[in-house]
């Protein structure tokens, strides 16, 4: 007798009926969740999450900031205008186009001419003419700035053009060829300063040529006019 009564209390509190299983929170049944009608429950907030928040903001603005690295490099070393094709031929048909409509403008305006053929010269040149033409240009006297532009700049333009056809010559070509005298191929490319010094090593060159060349004149009392002449021409040739 007294071991059924163990028996049926054992049964009434461990058995596997639905009462008894009840009893414990595990054991209830679950809700359904529905996550397009449902609220999502919000974790507490905690020191762990907050550290992994940070980490996970942190590593975005790094992988930002590489990013635009990146996007730089690749503007400046390999697609900018002047490797691309498309932007190259772009930017030479704005130039052509701009030649063409300053060429156009050129035909009915001889000043501005003279003015593109002052921009091509040298800086040292170029600057200074064009500080005085634009002088003249803001003293707002029309007529006055296009005789300055025709009587004084067209000359000095014309006289460099000048310098550099007698450079064509042989005979100038083999002076230049001399050490300390190759300046006198770029001569309308020098300051004043330049063309001092290169005209003191001329005029020594020219110094010993004439000296090699009337040597055997000055040992001599009786010297005719023609063989100084003579002289003076070898020295030229």
């Amino acid at each position: 007798m007294a071991v059924s009564k163990i028996t049926l209390h054992y049964v009434q509190t461990t058995g596997g009926s639905n009462e008894a299983a009840a009893a414990f929170p595990w054991n209830t049944p679950k809700k359904a969740v529905n996550p397009y009608l449902d609220t999502a429950e919000v974790a507490p907030e905690s020191a762990l999450s907050n550290l992994i928040a940070l980490y996970a903001a942190d590593n975005e603005q790094e992988q930002l900031r590489r990013e635009r690295l990146s996007d730089e490099v690749w503007e400046r070393y390999f697609f900018n205008e002047s490797r691309d094709p498309v932007q190259r031929e772009m930017e030479q048909d704005r130039l052509i186009s701009h030649a063409k409509t300053a060429r156009e403008q050129q035909r009915f305006n001889p000043d501005l001419v003279i003015i593109a053929d002052v921009g091509a010269q040298p800086a040292h040149i170029s600057k200074p003419l064009l500080e005085r033409i634009k002088y003249f240009h803001s003293l707002g006297r029309a007529k006055a700035y296009s005789r300055y532009l025709r009587e004084t700049i067209r000359p000095c333009l014309e006289r460099l053009e000048r310098v550099r056809d007698s450079q064509v010559s042989a005979s100038f070509r083999f002076m230049a060829s001399h050490d300390g005298l190759e300046g006198l191929l770029v001569l309308p490319e020098m300051n004043q300063d330049q063309v001092k010094r290169l005209s003191t090593l001329v005029a020594a060159h020219m110094s010993m040529c004439l000296d090699a060349a009337c040597g055997d004149l000055f040992v001599s009392d009786d010297v005719k006019p023609e063989e100084i002449r003579q002289a003076w021409e070898r020295v030229a040739a």
